[in-house]
């Protein structure tokens, strides 16, 4: 087996290429493994897909020293006159990548194997060798960004893009999913770097691919400027929705300065190219899509029109998400239809707790960055204020509104705040002329103190309360 010749021979039966000189109908003169019928050659690629992808010791010893020679036959298999099993294939590939990277990669890339990848993508294990390739596990960090550099260059990015935004929608649900399993497979997103270590020394992959400018904006297009004939919430919007989420939250590699100090919004930028994109040309697309969404929910399931559906929810993950890290550029711009929308649905779907939590977190983040603008519509405008007032006190024997917790949440998060700002701010100055809110301070401290005491009842001498309502 150590032998070239005996390897490709051995190989032959895992990569099945037609003979062209060979006539039909005479196939004694054939190879061997032309001569079995697809039981008996299928039998013999899954032994030779064994020996290749969970070698013993010594078949082990014989593909690490003929490594370069095994992968060049072995790809092969990607030649339009090859008849292999590209299950097969994979496992073979798969072992290859991830023990002989180094000389896996650069046999790939000068033969061109990762274009026929791509041209086969829809096909689920070539699909799945690719996600490997990008993957490259067990590489060195340098051999990666070698790779980088040449699909940059190469202009292979591109192609990925014309895939995306092509008019075969079998090839373009592949890319949709190969980008997907890419963006939240990967676990060196967010990983912190070594001391002293520069930026270059720990990007990735999939962080350089899915800031490519082009891609970038194919994928943000597509999930946001959703055409009416396909509904928001239909499976190929929602998995655009994800994999754009996927990106947001996983594609953001901090410095270790960010990380160790207070980092201003121009770091930030720097070093989340994605939301800063998204901040700057689709903010306003954003908040469009997530209202557009609900809206299309009775076209497709027969539903309420209006209801909160799981493409919103995933949209509006992405824009608590943007908001968190870019609050100055993204919260005081968030339009006024938005936030009539979010107050609105909030008091009309009670029990729906998964959003009740991202309006929360929303509404704390514009909180937390004194987004007067946005109050002023919250507060003033939608009377956010008497609607929760309204919504806790029910008639004797009804029951509380299931968001009743987040209610209470979000009050204590205005008591709070307020408390925190100057006396001639204008949140203080609205809540000092709020006839019903100075005369539900006592009860928001009882309910308060209920919630805290019923979920954690430990006796404790120190009280929640403010200074007024102290004893």
């Amino acid at each position: 087996l150590d032998q070239e010749d005996v390897l490709k021979i051995l190989i032959s039966y895992l990569v099945r290429l037609d003979d062209p000189h060979q006539d039909q109908e005479n196939t004694t003169t054939a190879p061997f493994h032309l001569q079995l019928n697809e039981y008996e050659a299928t039998k013999y690629s899954f032994k030779v897909m064994m020996m290749l992808s969970q070698p013993c010791p010594a078949m082990r010893e014989v593909i690490a020293n003929n490594v370069v020679f095994v992968m060049e036959e072995l790809l092969m298999a990607l030649s339009p006159n090859s008849n292999a099993n590209f299950y097969h294939f994979f496992k073979s590939f798969q072992f290859l990548i991830k023990h002989f990277a180094e000389y896996v990669i650069p046999i790939i890339l000068d033969t061109d194997s990762h274009i026929k990848m791509l041209e086969l993508i829809d096909v689920t294990p070539i699909g799945d060798s690719l996600l490997e390739l990008f993957r490259c596990p067990g590489s060195p960090m340098s051999l990666r960004m070698q790779m980088y550099g040449h699909f940059e260059a190469s202009g292979y990015l591109q192609r990925i893009v014309e895939k995306l935004t092509g008019s075969d929608e079998a090839v373009a649900a592949a890319v949709r999913e190969f980008l997907c399993r890419m963006a939240w497979s990967d676990r060196n997103f967010g990983k912190k770097p070594e001391k002293n270590s520069d930026k270059r020394n720990y990007e990735n992959l999939f962080y350089n691919l899915l800031t490519f400018p082009p891609l970038l904006s194919a994928i943000v297009d597509m999930c946001l400027h959703f055409k009416a004939a396909r509904p928001a919430q239909s499976p190929v919007s929602t998995e655009l929705a994800e994999m754009l989420y996927g990106l947001v939250l996983r594609a953001w590699v901090p410095t270790y300065h960010m990380l160790t100090y207070h980092s201003s919004e121009d770091d930030m930028r720097l070093n989340d190219p994605i939301s800063a994109h998204i901040v700057d040309l689709h903010l306003t697309d954003l908040t469009e899509a997530i209202i557009r969404a609900s809206e299309h929910a009775s076209s497709w399931r027969g539903g309420n029109r209006g209801n909160v559906t799981h493409h919103s929810i995933i949209l509006m993950d992405i824009l608590c998400e943007v908001c968190k890290r870019l609050p100055h550029s993204s919260v005081e711009f968030l339009p006024a239809p938005f936030w009539k929308w979010c107050v609105n649905a909030f008091f009309k779907y009670p029990s729906h707790n998964i959003y009740s939590a991202r309006f929360y977190r929303l509404f704390y983040i514009a909180l937390h960055n004194e987004c007067i603008g946005s109050f002023q519509v919250i507060l003033q405008k939608h009377k956010f204020i008497t609607r929760c007032i309204h919504a806790l006190h029910v008639p004797h024997g009804a029951r509380e509104p299931e968001n009743a917790g987040h209610i209470v949440a979000l009050l204590n998060l205005i008591r709070l705040k307020s408390s925190s700002l100057p006396k001639g701010s204008w949140m203080r100055h609205f809540l000092r002329s709020h006839h019903m809110w100075t005369e539900f301070q006592a009860e928001l401290h009882e309910r308060t103190s209920e919630m805290v005491y019923r979920d954690f009842p430990v006796k404790s001498s120190v009280s929640i309360a403010p200074v007024e309502f102290r004893k």
